[in-house]
């Protein structure tokens, strides 16, 4: 699909759809600031690498850019334990969902599109990612309830 429309003069709205896809595989002027204050946390992060600088502090050591990674913003702001607390977390609940996805494969297909979202978007604060949190425990325990009757 992506090559046809690499290939292809097509036109929406104005706006050439080749040259628009084009454009944004590149770098974008934003991204410079955002990288470098990245650059800049990550030599804050020395100073405490275990368990970070503390909650809500990422932007204080990166100029004011937000992170624009659930994992690196956990990293800074938590350390390497609040990163290893957060995959613990993540393991848990894929393979609870894993379980259950035949019956709530939409809920596991949910959960994986966020986690891999959050790569690149820090997620921290939306509040489906913990619904989907709590739904892979709830869930695979109401499941495993019904199959021990």
């Amino acid at each position: 699909m992506l090559f046809f429309i690499f290939q292809t003069n097509i036109t929406i709205l104005g706006v050439n759809l080749s040259k628009f896809f084009i454009n944004r595989l590149g770098l974008q002027s934003y991204d410079l600031g955002r990288f470098e204050a990245q650059r800049a946390f990550s030599i804050g992060l020395e100073n405490a690498p275990l368990f970070g600088i503390g909650p809500g502090n990422y932007e204080q050591l990166s100029e004011g850019v937000a992170a624009h990674s659930l994992y690196f913003r956990i990293l800074g702001e938590k350390g390497i334990f609040g990163l290893i607390v957060l995959a613990f977390l993540v393991i848990i609940s894929l393979i609870n969902f894993w379980k259950i996805r035949k019956e709530y494969a939409f809920l596991f297909a949910g959960f994986t599109g966020t986690l891999i979202n959050s790569i690149f978007i820090d997620t921290w604060h939306w509040r489906h990612l913990w619904i989907l949190f709590v739904f892979g425990v709830a869930l695979q325990k109401s499941t495993n309830g019904r199959n021990e009757v």
